[in-house]
């Protein structure tokens, strides 16, 4: 498992500029002269081989929201791929491992049930925490106004 996630993270590294041209845009890859749907496959495979190293950390129930939470939170935070998505794979870990301390923690089974509700409640507060240290006013609930807006 260690061997696939350093053979991952290295074809992310090597390929870095060419996955962003062909996220964005693909026919302007083409045109630059990237093998767009070569990149495309190996992007593919990439997100397949991802999700075996998932389904034998958490299951297959969770690697969906492993994938895709954790990208939308950090797109709420960053606006470069780059500190995307470093945020991203921060944020994923720290939910995964705060779930299973909790398991421990409180002696309940690993479960999908279980670490689900841990890790949506970990979410939440990550992204609180977060969207209050960046917010430059307070944010303020008057009556009448929903939860966080801005007065």
């Amino acid at each position: 498992m260690l061997c696939l996630n350093a053979v991952i993270i290295a074809v992310v590294l090597a390929l870095h500029r060419e996955f962003q041209a062909i996220s964005f845009d693909e026919e302007y890859a083409t045109v630059v002269g990237l093998p767009a749907e070569r990149l495309y496959l190996i992007l593919l495979c990439l997100v397949a081989l991802t999700v075996v190293v998932l389904i034998q950390v958490v299951g297959v129930i969770l690697i969906i929201a492993l994938l895709t939470i954790p990208a939308a939170m950090s797109r709420r935070f960053s606006h470069r791929l780059s500190s995307m998505m470093f945020l991203s794979v921060f944020i994923s870990a720290f939910v995964t491992i705060s779930g299973l301390f909790l398991s421990y923690a409180f002696n309940l089974p690993v479960g999908c049930h279980n670490c689900f509700g841990r890790r949506n409640c970990v979410y939440c507060c990550f992204g609180f925490i977060v969207r209050l240290a960046r917010s430059k006013k307070p944010v303020i609930c008057h009556r009448g106004d929903r939860m966080g807006h801005r007065v």
